[in-house]
């Protein structure tokens, strides 16, 4: 279960699973949330995490 108060992001790519991305505030940083990569932190920052996030799903930077 998430924190009372928290919000996911869902992310979905045609030929990978889902990926969810939250919050985590007693790290300071988004981790993912579920998946084989649970708990692995993508960034303190939202543009951290956004570059994380696209590598892992092979998006081009932009």
């Amino acid at each position: 279960m998430l924190p009372r108060g928290t919000e996911i992001l869902h992310l979905i790519r045609p030929g990978m699973g889902p990926h969810y991305v939250v919050w985590a505030r007693h790290r300071s940083a988004y981790i993912w949330y579920c998946g084989p990569d649970h708990g692995a932190q993508l960034g303190a920052t939202a543009e951290q995490a956004a570059g994380t996030i696209g590598r892992t799903l092979g998006l081009s930077p932009s």
